[in-house]
Parts: C-alpha cells; sequence; structure tokens
C-alpha cells in the first residue's frame, strides 16, 4: 500500500515501514544489522544473540526483529536467511 518511490523496501512487503537503525532500509529487507552494507558473518552473530528474545527481553534487537511483532523467531530468520550474502541496496 505504500508507492514504490516513498517505500523503504519496495520488493518486500513492510507494510508498517519499520526502520529501526534509521538506515532508510525497512527492517524486512535489511539484515544488515552492524550497517557495514554487507550482510555476513557478524550480521548472523547479532542475530543469533537476539533469536528467541521479546520487545522487554534484554537481548532483543529491533533491527533483528524483521517482521516486526515484537519477537525475532523464525519468521525473521526466513527473511534473515534470504539475505545473507547481500551487499546494499536493500530492497
Amino acid at each position: 500500500g505504500v508507492p514504490d518511490s516513498l517505500d523503504n523496501g519496495p520488493e518486500t512487503p513492510n507494510p508498517g515501514q519499520q526502520d529501526t537503525d534509521g538506515d532508510m532500509y525497512g527492517n524486512a529487507c535489511d539484515a544488515d544489522f552492524n550497517n557495514d552494507d554487507n550482510v555476513g558473518s557478524w550480521d548472523y552473530y547479532l542475530f543469533k544473540q537476539a533469536y528467541g528474545s521479546s520487545e522487554g527481553d534484554p537481548n532483543w534487537n529491533p533491527d533483528a526483529d524483521m517482521t516486526a511483532d515484537g519477537n525475532v523467531g523464525f519468521s525473521d530468520y526466513y527473511y534473515f536467511k534470504a539475505r545473507y550474502g547481500s551487499i546494499a541496496p536493500y530492497y
């Protein structure tokens, strides 16, 4: 429902347009948690650290909550896995 020119992830469903790290890429398409323009092993480490956490938990990372549902779980892993090895820009 967001025009592509305004969408922060035009090829990835991201209805709420969440961008918790403020890098102009929506959480649903942005698995680059350390913002080095490459989704790699450090991002996997950060994701693994947050996996299984919920909002309010000390391990919860809002960037790793790619589905913006307040939990870092399998659906977030699905998005992360699909983007592993990619480089910016993220769509």
